[in-house]
């Protein structure tokens, strides 16, 4: 193995994402035929009604109702962000689904990939931090423990009723934090950070870490070398982060400011 792949990390950008998530938007359009079934209730709307509502649903959604029938996909075709985002970022698409992350909708995400500043210190970011829809540079993701998801067993202590253990009879840490229901995501198995890391073999609802301790001492910097301690957080800390390309301009072109940043943190860690 090559020395720049040992000290490369790996994202969900390497997690063969067109093969687990095939697209098929534009493969089954055809003008000539029209579609034999309604879209229901969305059909009876004009379309200054409609886009609004379909740009207020979350990814995994939008592509549940593209699955009903033909008039529903053509519906969500329509809509110009979403057409725009598949055309020149399908990756990102392909993450979104494929971790089930559903805690933004359509429009946030559009508005998140027309920025290019790093949601933290306004720096330029490369990547889209998946369970809340924030860009991030290199830097910040490398230094704040706000883009270190937790695991459920992790999240439950903050949602005891005083940090306490609590009594048999009354609402259980789990059930309030379902309640609660902080934006989360669901982890791919494979290889996440590190090459040497080990493979995680299993798939883990994540949460984020700022929606469930938003005054947490924890959320202050990592200590140096922590990646390296704890491999099973370093790899659940890679696998909420994609490449986020920057729509720019009326065209929804990709900016050539693209593909900047993670340099040190992903190959010279």
């Amino acid at each position: 193995m090559s020395s720049g792949r040992l000290f490369r990390c790996y994202t969900l950008d390497d997690a063969q994402l067109a093969k687990r998530c095939p697209l098929d938007n534009g493969r089954h359009t055809d003008a000539s035929i029209p579609p034999r079934y309604s879209a229901g209730q969305l059909d009876c709307l004009p379309a200054e009604l409609f886009l609004p509502v379909l740009m207020g649903v979350d990814i995994p959604s939008l592509t549940r109702l593209r699955s009903v029938n033909r008039r529903a996909m053509e519906l969500v075709d329509s809509v110009p962000e979403y057409a725009a985002m598949i055309k020149q970022c399908p990756d990102v698409i392909r993450a979104i689904v494929s971790i089930q992350t559903d805690a933004f909708d359509c429009r946030t995400l559009h508005a998140t990939l027309n920025t290019s500043s790093c949601s933290t210190c306004r720096r330029y970011g490369d990547y889209l931090y998946l369970i809340t829809c924030r860009r991030v540079c290199s830097d910040c993701f490398g230094r704040l423990s706000e883009y270190d998801p937790l695991t459920r067993n992790e999240a439950l202590p903050f949602f005891t009723s005083d940090g306490t253990p609590q009594r048999r009879a009354a609402i259980s840490p789990r059930h309030r934090l379902r309640v609660a229901n902080p934006p989360s995501v669901v982890s791919l198995p494979g290889y996440f950070g590190h090459a040497w890391n080990p493979a995680g073999k299993r798939r883990v609802r994540l949460f984020d870490r700022r929606s469930v301790a938003p005054d947490a001492r924890d959320l202050g910097l990592f200590r140096s070398g922590l990646f390296r301690s704890d491999p099973a957080r370093e790899r659940r800390r890679f696998t909420a982060v994609v490449t986020a390309p920057y729509l720019s301009g009326k065209d929804q072109t990709i900016s050539e400011e693209m593909m900047r940043g993670f340099v040190e943190f992903f190959q010279e860690s």
